[in-house]
């Protein structure tokens, strides 16, 4: 029986940096701290332009900003960000989906357009319940999206999701 590998970076090659990013995860002590680490992990070890980190408040109605990346690449501290749910993203948390991305669409910065390129929304669950999700582009380096690099994004977030519920008071 001849073996069959998977493609591209998700074979082997892909574990060691998914593991780092996820160590990473584990030593955050607070919330804050486990969302700059998030931000920073998942530029460093999987090699992701910009994330934001944006969380839901307990009733689901509004977005809580956490840690992000700006427009040049600096890790910033987006605590004070709170907005109201957009519809279209409420649909798309409603949907199930763990991973949605566009292609080819204005990215932003603060409702500022910033360039063009892929975003996605790698969606944070406890459950059926959504905590957040990870918004992620490439507006800096402008690589690729392709399954390799979706796949290590919806695992990622799995794994932010799963120290997010970890890091909870009990």
């Amino acid at each position: 029986m001849e073996e069959q590998k998977v493609p591209g970076a998700m074979g082997q090659e892909a574990l060691p940096e998914l593991f780092s990013a996820v160590r990473e995860l584990q030593r955050a002590a607070t919330r804050s701290e486990l969302c700059r680490r998030a931000v920073e992990a998942g530029r460093r070890c999987l090699g992701l332009d910009r994330i934001g980190l944006i969380l839901l408040d307990e009733a689901g109605l509004e977005m809580v900003g956490t840690w992000g990346t700006d427009v040049r690449g600096q890790v910033v501290d987006e605590s004070n960000f709170r907005a109201p749910l957009p519809a279209f993203i409420s649909e798309i948390l409603k949907s199930r989906e763990y991973l949605v991305v566009w292609h080819d669409r204005e990215l932003t910065n603060r409702d500022a357009q910033v360039g063009k390129g892929w975003n996605a929304m790698a969606i944070l669950h406890e459950g059926d319940r959504v905590l957040g999700w990870l918004a992620v582009d490439n507006l800096l380096q402008h690589m690729a999206m392709d399954k390799v690099t979706e796949l290590k994004l919806a695992f990622y977030a799995q794994a932010v999701s799963n120290a997010l519920i970890c890091l909870r008071p009990s």
